[in-house]
């Protein structure tokens, strides 16, 4: 039986560690607060300009095409970035946008159960066998 991971936040973190995980064989469920790829890159930062080029800011296994001559990418451009490494690797079906995680705890049998929330009223319980990763920057 596969390993069922939680991975918190669909930010750079949150995707690229969903695409690692996925390729173990693990069942990957990523809980995104927001309605979008992108982290605080998509919510938090209006007129970010980054300070690393498109080269270095890329992930190595999803290059830009653009190496011969990198750019400095806006907070719009490298969401856009990460929608097409998402796109790419298809995670976007493991991804559950609007939705908090509340908390997370240990139950009596030894496994982890999330408690996530689609608004403060709707909550429900996932049992997480194996393990979670929190990649959100914003918790």
């Amino acid at each position: 039986m596969a390993p069922r991971i939680a991975v918190i936040g669909a930010g750079p973190c949150g995707v690229v560690t969903a695409k690692e995980l996925l390729e173990t064989g693990a069942e990957v469920h990523v809980f995104e607060k927001s309605s979008r790829i992108g982290g605080v890159f998509a919510t938090g930062y209006a007129g970010l300009m980054l300070t690393t080029s498109s080269t270095n800011t890329a992930f190595g296994c999803f290059p830009t095409g653009t190496e011969s001559s990198p750019t400095m990418w806006t907070a719009g451009e490298y969401c856009d970035y990460l929608q097409r490494f998402v796109d790419h690797f298809e995670l976007g079906r493991h991804i559950h946008f609007n939705t908090t995680v509340c908390s997370v705890r240990a139950s009596g049998a030894g496994q982890l159960v999330t408690t996530v929330c689609k608004s403060p009223a709707a909550k429900s319980d996932s049992a997480v066998p194996q393990g979670i990763s929190s990649s959100s920057s914003n918790n």
